[in-house]
């Protein structure tokens, strides 16, 4: 999971509209906005799951979204086929603040629903929040290239180790889809390097390259 900036800055509308609607619970594509906020959270996040770093939506349909926006709102009648959701970090905010920007994110739909469940089981911690201030995924995570797993950095205290592999399950950094995908593309993508002798452009799964 790398740190993310999330700067509201293409929906503009959006933003004026919450600032007035603060306690809205979250009414999914009912909302005017829906798409508004799903684009600009895929722009974000460079077309990737926030949590998972799998591709959600290739670079040139991304690029066409960019274009989208018009005035501070998605104008454009151009909507691609992709798995993205908007997820709530805390499902609690559904309810009172369903709308609140600093709560959202752009994640693979099957880890949305899975994670609605899995937050039931474990509850929710800001530690692996990406757009956290002090969020910094070395510092919390380590990478097992054999098994292509995340687990909790052994530097940490116990008690934050045990924070952190509790959100590795919720977040599903290693849902099996998604380290089945994450071993095939890089798998792939070292090959490359290796036979070729020069590094591969890599458009997903940035925090498990890095860490490999």
């Amino acid at each position: 999971m790398r740190k993310l900036n999330k700067t509201l800055s293409l929906s503009a509308e959006f933003s004026k509209w919450y600032a007035k609607n603060k306690t809205k619970e979250y009414n999914s594509t009912s909302n005017k906005f829906y798409y508004d906020v799903l684009y600009e959270l895929l722009i974000i996040q460079d077309g990737l799951c926030a949590y998972t770093e799998f591709r959600l939506i290739d670079e040139p349909s991304l690029e066409k979204i960019k274009d989208g926006f018009k005035k501070g709102k998605y104008s454009i009648d151009y909507f691609p086929d992709n798995p993205a959701t908007i997820e709530h970090f805390s499902k609690t905010k559904k309810k009172n603040s369903g709308w609140d920007w600093d709560n959202l994110f752009a994640v693979f739909g099957d880890i949305n629903i899975q994670k609605n469940h899995l937050e039931n089981k474990y509850g929710i911690e800001d530690i692996l929040k990406p757009d956290k201030a002090e969020y910094n995924n070395l510092k919390c995570l380590m990478y097992n290239k054999s098994l292509h797993i995340f687990f909790p950095n052994s530097w940490l205290t116990n008690a934050l180790q045990n924070k952190v592999a509790n959100m590795i399950i919720v977040l599903g950094l290693n849902n099996d889809f998604i380290k089945m995908k994450r071993r095939e593309y890089l798998s792939e993508i070292k090959d490359k390097e290796y036979y070729l002798d020069k590094k591969q452009p890599v458009n997903q799964f940035l925090t498990a390259y890095s860490m490999i």
